[in-house]
């Protein structure tokens, strides 16, 4: 959350959301993210948790390389999802976990952007063009 890096939830949102109803609220934040973006704002979002939003803090390694999964995560007790769910319902949730390092983060960059920036958006238009022709 509030990273300045990525599409992310921003501080004013989630302070809205405080004061939401209840099943429009967050029942956890996500204080252990290991990439660039997800630490840039780590300290402010456990200050915000701290202060105000109060939920359960959580850890998530959002790789999207197969040898980065599992790099964060959040401990618990118990082992099931049940226990997943009662610990994130009494904030008794830590977030763990390493930061990768550059070589993590570049490893396989140029070939994740290509596809998410040219080839993924072209496939797109490309069906959309399809499905105007059909009509």
């Amino acid at each position: 959350p509030l990273s300045y890096l990525t599409f992310s939830i921003g501080e004013g949102a989630l302070r809205a959301l405080v004061n939401a109803a209840a099943e429009c609220r967050v029942d956890g934040i996500e204080l252990r993210n290991p990439s660039y973006a997800g630490r840039v704002r780590q300290q402010r979002a456990a200050w915000l948790n701290e202060h105000v939003l109060h939920v359960a803090a959580t850890g998530s390694s959002d790789a999207h390389h197969a040898r980065l999964v599992g790099t964060a995560w959040t401990d618990f007790e118990g082992t099931s999802m049940a226990e997943l769910r009662r610990a994130i319902a009494e904030r008794t949730t830590t977030p763990d976990g390493r930061h990768w390092t550059l070589g993590e983060h570049l490893d396989g960059v140029a070939r994740q952007q290509w596809r998410s920036m040219v080839k993924d958006p072209v496939k797109r238009a490309r069906r959309r063009m399809g499905r105007k022709k059909a009509k």
